[in-house]
């Protein structure tokens, strides 16, 4: 599970925030993660969504790489380039220890690099 500040910092980039049952949240204080059992009951408590491994996969929209190598005990993830069906050229990476990390690390970079004609 992503940490406080990387919530804030993804959600500051346009992580989208809709919140379902069973998502978990960072209250505004730092507090949690809590996890959402009550739909609507965030209405008026400022909170900061808790990115999720499937959540940050399906806001790339293009196909990306996720491995773990074992022998260096880290996560790898790049997102290709071109659309699917045309190349599997990685355009951007970036690592972690966890794979949430390393998603993380990849969408700071996805804000800030253009995708690859």
């Amino acid at each position: 599970m992503l940490s406080y500040p990387d919530s804030g910092e993804l959600k500051k980039l346009g992580y989208p925030q809709e919140l379902r049952e069973g998502d978990w949240v960072y209250l505004s204080d730092g507090s949690g993660p809590v996890c959402v059992h009550t739909p609507g009951w965030y209405v008026d408590i400022p909170y900061i969504k808790v990115p999720t491994t499937p959540g940050m996969i399906e806001g790339f929209g293009l196909g990306l790489l996720l491995y773990h190598d074992p022998r260096l005990d880290e996560w790898f993830v790049g997102r290709q380039a071109k659309a699917p069906e045309s190349s599997y050229e990685i355009d951007i990476e970036a690592t972690g220890k966890t794979a949430d990390q390393a998603l993380c690390e990849l969408w700071k970079k996805v804000k800030t690099v253009p995708l690859s004609e």
